[in-house]
C-alpha cells in the first residue's frame, strides 16, 4: 500500500478522485503552517524553515524533489533548495529546457513559488491533523473553487511548458496565487484568509482509481509528457467470486475512479481499445508510475484490500499504439569537380538546394534543403515505394550516375534531377541517395575595390575604383556587385565600363563578362566630415528586430519575443512571435520570399509576406493584427549595409585584453565608454565559459575572427547588459550556436546559423537561421561611435553560373578624414606597438597588414614559410608615428600557412596567416 502522507504522485493527482470542492461555512484551518520561498530559502537556524528543510528533505523527497511538466526543476539536496531559493528571480515564464540543481532558470519567480509550494505541500503532510494542505480551496480570485491539488496540478503543466495561450490565465496569474498559498499560513502565525475548507474531508468510504496512459516509447513508465488516453472502459470486480460490480470511462486526461466502496478486497480491469497493446508489467522502481494491467490475463490488476476511508492511487494501466515501421531517406549533394560521378576526397557539399520526396504514383510527400555540409533528411518514412527529386541550382548540371559498384559513394539521378523508382522497407536509413552537381567549368569572379587616396580633407572630392575580373573560363552573366556608399561618403558621380550603378541602391549591374576580361567602376564622392563627426554606428534596417535574416529561416519550434524579418523564404512551426511586444507594434512577422507557417501565433501587429504563403490556416492565429502581401523592406540595400557595416567594425582597434585559460575565455576591459576586443573563432569554437568585464553602464564590441566558429559553454557578463553589447562575426561563413544563454546582439551578415539549442536575449543578424533555438527580445542600445575614416566594402551579390570560389568576391577599402597622407594627427596619435590580424584570413591572393607605431623611427616587415625561409619583405622606411596599412600580394606563392612580423625601434611582432588557393 501507499504511504499517503509521503507520496507526493498522490498529492498532485487527489483531485482526480475528490474533484472541485466547495468551501465550508464553518471551517477550523488551526494547525496550518507555510512558509515563503524566502522563508524555505534561508540558511538553516534554530527552528526556522532552513532548518526544517534540512531535517526533512531527505525523508519527503527520497528521489529529489521536482516541479513542473514536459520540461521539469529537479532538487536533490536541500543546499541546492537554499541556492535555487535565494536567486533573483524575474518575470514569470514558462521552462525552455529541463533542469537539475539550477541556481536561477528562465521561469523567473514562477518557478521559485512553485518549488516553494511543493515544500509547503509536503511539510504540510507531516503535520498531525486531519486536513491536508493540498485539500484546502482556493477562495478567491481567477482560480476560485479549485482545490490546492488542482491548481498544483494546473500550474505544473504551465511551468513544464503546455500552451496556455488561449487560458483563462498568464504565468503572472500562475505565479501570484501560488505566492499566496505559500503566504497564507505564514509560519503558522496568520491565516490571511486565501484558503477555506473542502466540504467534506472524511471520507468514510473508500475509493481506488488512477490512470490510464499512452506510453509512447513503451517502456512500463509514465514518463514526462506522455499523455493520458480518454474513453478506455475500466471495469471494477470483488476478489472473492470475481463478481462484477461496475464499469466507468476514463476522462479526457485519461483519470477514472470508482468512488463509495465499502471495505474488501478489489481489481479493477482495463479494456483495451482497438490498436492498442498492453505495456510491460510492473516496470521500474516505482509503484505509483508503472502499469498494473496483467496482459497475460486480459488487462486485470491484482487484488487491493481497502480499509474504511483509503485511496487507492496506484492502479494504472500503460497502453501503447505499435506504429508501423519508419526510417530515414537521405544523404549527400556534392559539386562533383572532376566530373566523374563519384564522391572523392576532397569534394564539398552543396548548401540550400531543395529536396523533393514523391511516392511512386507522383504523389509530393515532404520536402526539405541541404544543410550546411550538403546533406539532406526525410525522417519518419513509412515503408512504400518512392523517388527523389531535387531543384537543380542555377549554374548546375547533374553529373554522371551510377558511377561506383558502392552505391553510397555515387550518384543516383537522372539529368532531369530526380531518381528511378525505389522500395523503401521502412526498417532502416537509407542514406545512399545522392546527388552530384556540376557546373560548366564553373566561373570565377574576382572583386578589387581601391581608393585614390587613404588620406584626406573634408569637402575633398575622392574616387574608388572597383575592378571585377572574370577569372573563370566560361562568360558570365546577370552580374550584380553591391557597393553602397557609407555615411561620410557623399555621393558625387559614378562612371562604369559596362553596365549601370545605381547610387541609391549600391548595385552596379553587368550584363555580360567573358572569361579573362574586366569590368572597371569608378565613384566620385566628396568627404562629408559633418556627417560623419555626428555619425553614431546603428544597425540600419536591422535596428528594433529580434531576428534580422538577409536570406531563409526554418525554425520547427520555440519563439522570437520581438520583431522578426526574413528576406527570403521562412518555414515556422510550433513557434510564436511577438509575445512581448506592446499592442499595435505595426508589422511584426516580415518575410520577402515564401511564407510557410504551420502552428503558433503571432502577437500584437502584422504578418506581411512577398511571396507566397500557406496562410490563414486554423493552426496559426494573428493576434491583433493582419496578413497581407506586400515588401516594406528593402533586403538587398539592408545585406549592403550590414556586411559593410560589420566589416567596419571589425577595424576598430581592441582596447580591452582577451585571455584564454584552461577553456575559460576572459574578456577585460577598462575604458569607461567603449571596450572593444579582438578574439579568434578557432578559440571560442573550444572554449567552456565566456566572462565579459568592463565597467558599468560602458559598452562592449567583440569582434571574432574565423570562417567556421561554433559558440558553446556558459557566458557571465559583469558591468554591461544584453542591451549594450555586440558580438562581430565579421568574416564567419558557417556559424553553430548550440546549448548557450547568449546575451547581446550578434551581427553575422555572412553566417548561415545553426542554432539547435539555446537562447539568444539580444538581436540576431544573420544570412540564414536554420534549428529551434529561442529568441528573447533585447534591443541594441550601444552607443558607438563613428571613426574619423570611412570603409566601403565591394562584394559580388550574384552571377550565373554560380561562383564557387567565395574567397575573392568582396573587397574592402578606408580612407581616414582630416588626417595628412602618412601622418596621424597629435591627438590621434597611438599609444601602442600593435600589429593587427590580416585581412582577409584566409586570403587567396592578397590581403592587407595594419599596424600601429606610436615612435617614429625605421620598421620592417617580413613575411617567412613556416620552415623560416623570407618570401617577402613588404616594407622596410622610415615610418612617422601613426596608423599604417600594407599590402601582400601571394600570388607566386603556394597554400599553406605564412608568418608575417614586424619590426622596429619598439620591438618585435609576429603573427600568422592562411593562404588558401
Amino acid at each position: 500500500m501507499i504511504k499517503r502522507y509521503f507520496v507526493i504522485s498522490f498529492i498532485l493527482l487527489f483531485v482526480s478522485f475528490y474533484g472541485s470542492v466547495t468551501a465550508q461555512m464553518n471551517c477550523d484551518l488551526s494547525g496550518f503552517k507555510t512558509f515563503t520561498k524566502g522563508g524555505w530559502g534561508s540558511p538553516a537556524s534554530g527552528n526556522n524553515p532552513g532548518r526544517i528543510r534540512d531535517s526533512l528533505f531527505n525523508q519527503l523527497f527520497p528521489q529529489g524533489l521536482t516541479t513542473g511538466g514536459a520540461k521539469t526543476i529537479k532538487i536533490t539536496s536541500s543546499q541546492m533548495v537554499e541556492n535555487y531559493l535565494r536567486s533573483s528571480g524575474g518575470t514569470p515564464y514558462k521552462l525552455l529546457y529541463s533542469y537539475v540543481n539550477p541556481e536561477e532558470t528562465e521561469s523567473g519567480n514562477f518557478g521559485l513559488q512553485m518549488v516553494a509550494l511543493t515544500l509547503n505541500v509536503a511539510f504540510d503532510a507531516t503535520l498531525p491533523k486531519a486536513l491536508l494542505l493540498s485539500e484546502l480551496v482556493i477562495k478567491e480570485g481567477k482560480f476560485a473553487g479549485m482545490s490546492v491539488a488542482e491548481f498544483i496540478t494546473l500550474a505544473n503543466a504551465a511551468l513544464g511548458g503546455a500552451d496556455i495561450s488561449s487560458a483563462f490565465y498568464t504565468y503572472s496569474d500562475l505565479n501570484d496565487a501560488a505566492a499566496r498559498i505559500n503566504e497564507n499560513f505564514d509560519n503558522g502565525t496568520v491565516n490571511k484568509g486565501f484558503l477555506t475548507c473542502p466540504d467534506d474531508h472524511t471520507p468514510q468510504k473508500a475509493s481506488i482509481g488512477d490512470r490510464v496512459w499512452n506510453d509512447r516509447n513503451n517502456n512500463g513508465i509514465q514518463d514526462l509528457g506522455e499523455p493520458g488516453i480518454p474513453g478506455v472502459t475500466v471495469q471494477l470486480f470483488k476478489c472473492t467470486g470475481d463478481v462484477f460490480l461496475a464499469d466507468t470511462t476514463t476522462d479526457s486526461l485519461g483519470f477514472y475512479h470508482f468512488n463509495d466502496l465499502a471495505p474488501g478486497d478489489y481489481y479493477v480491469k482495463f479494456i483495451l481499445p482497438a490498436g492498442y497493446s498492453f505495456s510491460p508489467l510492473k516496470a521500474g522502481d516505482d509503484i505509483t508510475m508503472d502499469s498494473d494491467a496483467k496482459p497475460a490475463l486480459g488487462g486485470r490488476t491484482d487484488c487491493y484490500t481497502l480499509s474504511a476511508g483509503e485511496n487507492e492511487t496506484s492502479a494504472d494501466a500503460g497502453m501503447f499504439k505499435p506504429l508501423p515501421h519508419t526510417a530515414n531517406i537521405g544523404d549527400y549533394v556534392w559539386v562533383d569537380v572532376n566530373n566523374n560521378g563519384i564522391q572523392d576526397d576532397g569534394h564539398t557539399g552543396v548548401r540550400g538546394v531543395k529536396v523533393e520526396l514523391y511516392n511512386c504514383n507522383s504523389t509530393f510527400i515532404d520536402s526539405t534543403r541541404t544543410d550546411s555540409l550538403g546533406l539532406y533528411f526525410f525522417t519518419n518514412v513509412p515503408a512504400g515505394s518512392y523517388y527523389v527529386k531535387i531543384i537543380i541550382p542555377e549554374g548546375y548540371t547533374i553529373g554522371k550516375k551510377n558511377q561506383d559498384s558502392l552505391d553510397f559513394a555515387d550518384s543516383d539521378f537522372n539529368l532531369n534531377g530526380q531518381t528511378d523508382c525505389f522500395a523503401f522497407a521502412g526498417t532502416k536509413d537509407d542514406y545512399t541517395i545522392d546527388a552530384a552537381l556540376i557546373t560548366p567549368q564553373g566561373t570565377d569572379l574576382e572583386v578589387v575595390k581601391t581608393a585614390s587616396k587613404k588620406h584626406v580633407q573634408c569637402e575633398e572630392v575622392f574616387s574608388y575604383l572597383v575592378i571585377l575580373s572574370n577569372k573563370g573560363p566560361l562568360k558570365a552573366t546577370n552580374i550584380a556587385v553591391s557597393d553602397l556608399l557609407p555615411k561620410g561618403a557623399d555621393f558625387v558621380s559614378a562612371s562604369p565600363s559596362q553596365g549601370t550603378y545605381n547610387s541609391v541602391t549600391g548595385e552596379w549591374t553587368i550584363p555580360e563578362l567573358n572569361s579573362g576580361k574586366s569590368a572597371l567602376l569608378s565613384i566620385s564622392v566628396r568627404a562629408n566630415c559633418d556627417e560623419l563627426s555626428s555619425n553614431l554606428i546603428n544597425l540600419g534596417a536591422a535596428n528594433g528586430f529580434n531576428v534580422f535574416v538577409l536570406e531563409n529561416m526554418t525554425q520547427p519550434s520555440a519563439d522570437a519575443q520581438g520583431k522578426v524579418a526574413v528576406g527570403g523564404d521562412a518555414t515556422l512551426s510550433n513557434y510564436s512571435v511577438g509575445d512581448m511586444l506592446p499592442p499595435n507594434s505595426g508589422d511584426v512577422l516580415i518575410v520577402g520570399g515564401n511564407l510557410t507557417y504551420t502552428s503558433g501565433r503571432v502577437y500584437n501587429g502584422n504578418v506581411v509576406y512577398g511571396g507566397t504563403t500557406n496562410l490563414p490556416q486554423n493552426g496559426v492565429s494573428i493576434t491583433d493584427g493582419t496578413l497581407r502581401h506586400g515588401n516594406p523592406i528593402d533586403f538587398s540595400m539592408a545585406k549592403a549595409y550590414l556586411q559593410n557595416l560589420s566589416v567596419v567594425l571589425s577595424g576598430y582597434l581592441a582596447n580591452g585584453i582577451t585571455s584564454l585559460q584552461w577553456g575559460a575565455l576572459t574578456l577585460s576591459g577598462t575604458d569607461p565608454v567603449l571596450n572593444i576586443f579582438n578574439v579568434s573563432g578557432g578559440s571560442l569554437s573550444g572554449i567552456n565559459s565566456f566572462s565579459l568585464n568592463v565597467p558599468a553602464g560602458s559598452y562592449a564590441l567583440v569582434n571574432i575572427s574565423g570562417q567556421n566558429v561554433s559558440w558553446m559553454g556558459g557566458l557571465s557578463l559583469s558591468g554591461v547588459t544584453a542591451s549594450n553589447v555586440i558580438y562581430n562575426f565579421f568574416q564567419a561563413q558557417n556559424l553553430r550556436i548550440f546549448g548557450v544563454d547568449l546575451r547581446g546582439t550578434v551581427l553575422a551578415p555572412l553566417a548561415a546559423v545553426s542554432f539547435q539549442s539555446g537562447i539568444i536575449t539580444g538581436q540576431l543578424i544573420a544570412k540564414s537561421v536554420a534549428g529551434p533555438g529561442q529568441f528573447n527580445n533585447c534591443p541594441w542600445d550601444g552607443n558607438i561611435p563613428g571613426t574619423k575614416s570611412f570603409t566601403n566594402t565591394a562584394s559580388l551579390s550574384r552571377s550565373v553560373p554560380v561562383d564557387l570560389n567565395a574567397g575573392n568576391n568582396s573587397s574592402s577599402v578606408t580612407v581616414y578624414i582630416g588626417i595628412p597622407d602618412g601622418v596621424t594627427e597629435k591627438d590621434a596619435l597611438p599609444s601602442d606597438f600593435s600589429l593587427m590580424q590580416n585581412y582577409p584570413n584566409p586570403f587567396n591572393p592578397s590581403t592587407a597588414i595594419r599596424f600601429t607605431v606610436p615612435l617614429a623611427g625605421r620598421y620592417t616587415i617580413k613575411v617567412f614559410s613556416m620552415l623560416g625561409q623570407e618570401v617577402a619583405t613588404l616594407l622596410n622606411r622610415e615610418l612617422q608615428a601613426g596608423y599604417h596599412e600594407v599590402a601582400f600580394d601571394a600570388s607566386g606563392l603556394t597554400s599553406g600557412v605564412y608568418i608575417y612580423r614586424l619590426s622596429g625601434r619598439n620591438g618585435t611582432l609576429i603573427k600568422k596567416m592562411v593562404l588558401t588557393k
